[in-house]
């Protein structure tokens, strides 16, 4: 079954993982971040060079970019973020939709959005396209708007993937926790706390 409703659930062995009162994983996952985010930028630079032709001779390009802009880009440049963070979250509920057949609970708690199907448990591969889902979906989409958006504003939208794909960290942590997981386990995520059960 891909989902089982909580309360018809059972098994004998479960791992908490909880992003927000596990501080000690709270601040791994921060600095795990912002070292994606490095490593992001110099990954998503090389792969977008043939499409943003302009780039190719800095390798900073998209920070001067983005710093030659007109005055009062900055508030649209945080706008999108903001944008993008919400699309990230609508991804994921959308996918819990899509699996459960129930509405997702949507939420923002120390500085972290979420989206949680609280009341389901979601098979182990279902669960992982799930989240990865959006590093996929906007990743793709961010390349495609750089073919279509002129060279000088293309910093609005490859700084805004970066910082995606950074702040899925807990998507890629979640991921690898489920690898070596039985294929027959369950998952249920209430947005900042995720319970992994298997018999």
């Amino acid at each position: 079954m891909i989902a089982i409703k909580k309360s018809e659930a059972s098994f004998r062995n479960s791992i908490i993982i909880d992003l927000v009162k596990n501080k000690k994983l709270y601040t791994i996952i921060n600095v795990l971040s912002l070292l994606l985010g490095v490593f992001f930028y110099i990954i998503f630079y090389y792969a977008a060079k043939p499409i943003v032709v302009d780039s190719a001779g800095s390798f900073f390009f998209y920070f001067k970019s983005y710093h030659d802009l007109p005055s009062g880009y900055e508030f649209l440049f945080l706008f999108l973020i903001f944008i993008m963070m919400v699309l990230h979250e609508a991804i994921h509920g959308v996918f819990f939709f899509l699996f459960t057949g129930a509405m997702p609970v949507f939420g923002f708690k120390k500085l972290m959005a979420y989206a949680g199907a609280p009341d389901w448990y979601v098979k182990k591969n279902y669960y992982i396209v799930i989240t990865m889902a959006p590093f996929v979906t906007i990743t793709l989409l961010g390349f495609l708007l750089l073919f279509l958006i002129p060279a000088g504003l293309s910093s609005l939208v490859f700084l805004p993937t970066v910082i995606n794909a950074a702040g899925c960290v807990g998507d890629f942590w979640y991921t690898a926790a489920l690898l070596n997981k039985p294929k027959e386990t369950y998952i249920t995520d209430s947005g900042t706390v995720s319970v992994i059960s298997f018999n």
